[in-house]
């Protein structure tokens, strides 16, 4: 993943006071370069360490970026320390997502707060959904 590094260090700076709490958010690109981050608390009241987005705020961000050709490209969210391993959960909620939007590919960081993030990339293609581990690259 090509990621202005503006972007990369706003995306772990987001995540350094959530040690117990799960929250997320989305990514966009321009020209194949991640250059938009929108951090999000997600819904409060739920199980904790489970981040739910508030979609509905997400959707209107997307909307906005939509008209500016900023492209929807990832949901990245926060995993307790020594979790940076994708859910069952995780799994669905991707494909999920690529099916809804009609995306072939989906980034889907992980960030361990103060420690590290992973970046994995999704590909859906003929039914079949793919999940690699990939390498960030900053520009």
């Amino acid at each position: 993943m090509r990621i202005k590094r503006a972007v990369y260090d706003l995306i772990l700076q987001s995540f350094l006071d959530e040690i117990l709490e799960e929250s997320g958010g989305i990514i966009g690109a321009e020209d194949g370069i991640v250059t938009q981050f929108v951090h999000d608390c997600g819904l409060q009241g739920h199980e904790h360490c489970v981040y739910i987005p508030d979609t509905e705020r997400l959707n209107r961000m997307i909307n906005e970026w939509s008209q500016t050709d900023i492209q929807f490209v990832g949901l990245v969210h926060s995993h307790p320390p020594m979790g940076n391993k994708l859910s069952v959960g995780d799994l669905k909620y991707i494909t999920s997502i690529m099916k809804c939007c009609e995306l072939s590919v989906f980034y889907f960081p992980i960030v361990i707060p103060k420690i590290s993030m992973t970046v994995y990339r999704a590909c859906y293609q003929d039914e079949k959904l793919t999940v690699d581990v990939e390498k960030t690259e900053l520009v």
